[in-house]
């Protein structure tokens, strides 16, 4: 996923847009979409921009075992 489809997506679970079915969806999709195990917690944990939580996001690095 491109940093500025991030960015939307993350401004519209953000901003609650949607049904719940539709949240679900979109909370399904970012997880699927990203390797960082956190995305969402940034989202509901974090007072941060969807900018910010888009270049947190995508500058995860999984741990190399």
């Amino acid at each position: 996923m491109q940093r500025q489809e991030l960015i939307e997506l993350i401004g519209k679970i953000q901003r609650s847009e949607g049904t719940e079915e539709e949240a679900d969806d979109d909370i399904d999709l970012l997880c699927r979409s990203v390797a960082d195990p956190q995305a969402v917690n940034y989202i509901f944990q974090e007072n941060l921009s969807a900018e910010e939580i888009a270049d947190r996001i995508m500058n995860y690095k999984p741990i190399q075992l």
